[in-house]
């Protein structure tokens, strides 16, 4: 995946981050009332306000084969429940028949925390994440996973890399570890902003891909767990129109985001 940065016109990007949406007050023919989608405060509003965000939402990617690769990365957790709904089809009345109901084991429930990285390439690599995930976790990531790997598939010349803004990430011993390494160019990214980040789609898919496949194979244990992580992780990397469409689809988000005035979006 390649980048070069378009600058915005400011006034296109003079977002309020304190809009409101307003109430509709009747519905309109053939519209039928519903409640409102439950979005936690971790998928809220953009902060548009801060510098940083301004800074990336005035830079559009444009995706072409000249440029700079750009690396996504993110953590995320795996349950070994299945957490996704079973869809039937039944009478009007039925809903709690024993034919329709889908029982879950929460007993013995347990998950595990991975980091992994993508580019328009296709998915890089995962990682396993045991115990605590605090700078000396990342930083071991970083040099003995993250480097190797991404180097693997881009020899030479300056990365753009994306990370969001968890703590960790921003741990000074985790900006040292940047700034001995100037070609690798950090990205501004803008907080409470998971809808830009196009690995996130891919973590769900992944998810969503091991619950079909090991829908009557539950794991035994972590480790079993995590052979199933691999597996469809490895999966996901044969998948290069999955990856390619996410990463594409980047000025879509970023343009969403604006005419959204920094409110939820469709991604």
């Amino acid at each position: 995946m390649f980048v070069k940065y378009v600058q915005l016109d400011p006034q296109l990007c003079d977002l309020n981050a304190n809009s409101n949406v307003s109430n509709v007050d009747k519905s309109p023919r053939g519209i039928n009332a519903s409640t409102s989608p439950q979005l936690s405060d971790v998928k809220g509003h953009h902060v548009i306000g801060s510098i940083d965000a301004l800074h990336l939402l005035q830079t559009i990617f444009i995706f072409e084969t000249i440029g700079l690769p750009v690396i996504f990365s993110d953590e995320t957790t795996i349950s070994s429940d299945y957490e996704d709904p079973v869809r039937v089809y039944r009478e009007n009345g039925l809903r709690h028949d024993q034919r329709y109901v889908h029982r879950r084991e929460r007993s013995g429930r347990f998950s595990i925390s991975c980091w992994g990285w993508m580019s328009y390439d296709g998915p890089g690599v995962t990682e396993r994440i045991d115990g605590r995930f605090n700078a000396g976790t990342y930083e071991h990531i970083l040099e003995n996973v993250f480097l190797l790997s991404v180097r693997e598939r881009f020899p030479q010349g300056t990365l753009l890399f994306q990370q969001d803004n968890h703590p960790v990430h921003y741990a000074a011993s985790i900006q040292r570890w940047f700034q001995r390494r100037p070609e690798i160019e950090i990205i501004n990214w803008p907080p409470k902003s998971p809808d830009l980040n196009v690995i996130e789609n891919l973590c769900a898919e992944l998810k969503k891909i091991r619950t079909a496949t090991y829908a009557h194979r539950r794991p035994r244990n972590r480790d079993e767990l995590w052979n199933q992580v691999v597996d469809t992780w490895e999966d996901l990397v044969g998948d290069q129109n999955l990856v390619h469409n996410l990463v594409t689809s980047m000025p879509d988000r970023l343009r969403a985001v604006i005419e959204a005035d920094g409110m939820w979006t469709r991604f």
